[in-house]
């Protein structure tokens, strides 16, 4: 071996050394016909010590972390440019994570163990990112989370297998290229959706209350969100924007009740009135930063005798949805609605059984000064 030249010579170093490893992955590349390796397809030759490396493969996080950060990346940018151009429906939300979550199980060569954890750091990364670039606030953030789960999940199976195939047949893995490819997509679902896509009909969410009180009594408790005085639940507190004040009447069809928030004002306009009822409204305003999400219509307040000391009461709420896919958001969005109808059904009732209900058309907010 000393007539051959050193690079050589390092290279035919007997076999139980070190095992010959791919530069890139670390695949072991002993006893291999082919000049590129199985697992990434980078080139090599065991007659030239450059192309390999016998240094065991200490740094695992070649394996998995490429993979992870640009799964990472790709899934910021591409919901940031469907954003941009107005799509809010299947093609940002699932299939972005979807693609996202290919790409992860494409780039991915380390034990299988480790690909759960994995799928649950890029939903987190990604749900930060929507966050970050206001395509989300925190309670949509928490619909995400279980909205993302499923398709990046499904789309690091997808790349595994893919990578696989690939890998069986010997073409060469880009980096790169699969990035492309999946982007290309996505452009091209997003402008089938919006060129084939149904229009959305009006949701409309009901919750009852039994009020222990007189009917009448339970009219003069009427109060929107707005004027309710107890806390609300956490999930309204962290979701929606929070009330400061109202001013103006909701007494008779034709009035207005303006409500302030910390992020703009909904005026309500009182559509019709049978006292003690039914009280109708429409949304005449809306702009607490949801407008991309939600756009409110209306709602009814509907009172019902049971006896003499209890009245059922109805509250309902209208709505056009603005997100798609419709399975994955009504959920969250009913959820909502029926969290805020509990919390104004129950201030109705503190109010009309505590024998304090009257006609109030300016009340300051809990919220305020928060």
């Amino acid at each position: 071996m000393s007539g051959l030249p050193p690079n050589q010579s390092d290279a035919l170093l007997p076999r139980d050394i070190a095992p010959a490893r791919c530069l890139d992955c670390y695949y072991v590349l002993e006893g291999l016909e082919q000049s590129r390796c199985p697992e990434c397809g980078r080139s090599f030759d065991l007659y030239d010590a450059g192309t390999f490396t016998r240094k065991p493969p200490f740094v695992r996080w070649k394996l998995w972390l490429p993979g992870l950060i640009q799964a990472m990346i790709f899934g910021a940018v591409s919901m940031a440019i469907l954003a941009l151009l107005g799509q809010w429906g299947w093609a940002l939300w699932i299939g972005v994570p979807l693609a996202a979550g290919c790409l992860l199980g494409y780039r991915f060569s380390a034990a299988w163990i480790l690909m759960p954890a994995l799928a649950l750091t890029l939903v987190t990364a990604m749900v930060l990112s929507a966050l970050t670039l206001s395509l989300a606030g925190p309670f949509c953030a928490i619909i995400l989370s279980g909205i993302f789960l499923l398709p990046i999940c499904g789309g690091a199976v997808a790349g595994l297998i893919l990578r696989t195939i690939l890998k069986a047949r010997g073409y060469e893995q880009s980096a790169y290229l699969p990035s492309l490819i999946l982007f290309a997509l996505l452009l091209f679902g997003a402008v089938m959706e919006d060129r084939f896509g149904t229009i959305t009909p009006r949701e409309s969410v009901s919750t009852t209350r039994i009020i222990h009180a007189p009917i009448d009594t339970a009219w003069e408790s009427i109060m929107f969100y707005e004027d309710v005085t107890h806390d609300p639940p956490w999930i309204l507190r962290i979701g929606l924007a929070h009330p400061l004040r109202t001013y103006g009447s909701s007494a008779r069809a034709g009035d207005e009740k303006v409500c302030i928030y910390n992020k703009g004002r909904l005026t309500k306009r009182i559509a019709e009135v049978e006292a003690p009822h039914l009280l109708a409204f429409t949304i005449a305003e809306q702009s607490i930063g949801y407008e991309r999400d939600v756009h409110l219509t209306g709602g009814r307040f509907r009172f019902e005798v049971i006896d003499d000391q209890s009245t059922r009461v109805t509250l309902t709420t209208e709505y056009e949805p603005l997100l798609g896919p419709r399975f994955a958001w009504r959920w969250g969005e009913h959820y909502a609605v029926r969290t805020l109808h509990e919390h104004v059904l129950e201030g109705m009732a503190r109010e009309a059984e505590s024998g304090r209900a009257g006609s109030v058309t300016v009340r300051p907010a809990r919220w305020e000064g928060r």
